[in-house]
């Protein structure tokens, strides 16, 4: 199997919002339609807050991705505004999808705090990690995240934070290195 690592490219969105569909189990939750428009609003956000976005290739398929911020560099890009806010307006009409939207603001409600629990000195983020989950185990999250550290030490970042849930694989973040800093519980309702 051939891995390639690249720039997100706007052919690769229905791949990447497949993938956090199936990771976020939104495909549970939503129908399909709703489950993909969630997942593409998922995605539109985390570009938002992201200065490099990466996204993993087997075989030329799209078949994860990593995004981060680095604190020192201009976030603010049109293109990423406009496609946050056609995402927003896509979904923002469904009864259905004001759920979803619900939780988001309560997990991002949730991160806040914890961010200030944490009281760290932090200049960099991982914004979204995802990689298709038939592929786990082959090294394509290995090297996406070495490629973000790389990222964020390139520019000049020494403390980053990560923001996950019990659907993660925690061994891997503390394989590589990172401390949990603080945990918080909550019931996510989708």
């Amino acid at each position: 199997m051939e891995i390639n690592i690249r720039d997100i490219e706007r052919k690769n969105i229905d791949a990447l919002a497949e993938i956090i569909c199936n990771t976020w189990g939104f495909n549970d939750s939503f129908s399909p339609s709703l489950a993909y428009k969630i997942g593409r609003l998922y995605l539109a956000e985390s570009l938002y807050k992201s200065n490099f976005t990466k996204v993993a290739f087997a075989d030329g398929k799209a078949v994860g991705l990593i995004l981060a911020r680095a604190e020192n560099l201009k976030n603010f890009d049109v293109q990423k505004s406009l496609y946050l806010l056609k995402c927003m307006l896509s979904v923002i009409f469904n009864f259905e999808a004001l759920r979803a939207l619900k939780v988001f603001a309560d997990i991002e409600r949730q991160n806040t705090e914890l961010y200030k629990e944490a009281a760290g000195d932090f200049d960099g983020e991982i914004t979204l990690f995802a990689v298709d989950e038939a592929l786990r185990g082959f090294g394509i999250g290995k090297r996406l995240y070495t490629a973000a550290l790389d990222f964020l030490k390139d520019q000049g970042a020494k403390n980053y934070f990560v923001f996950t849930d019990t659907t993660c694989n925690y061994g891997f973040y503390e394989h590589e290195g990172a401390i949990r800093l603080k945990e918080k519980e909550m019931l996510i309702p989708l």
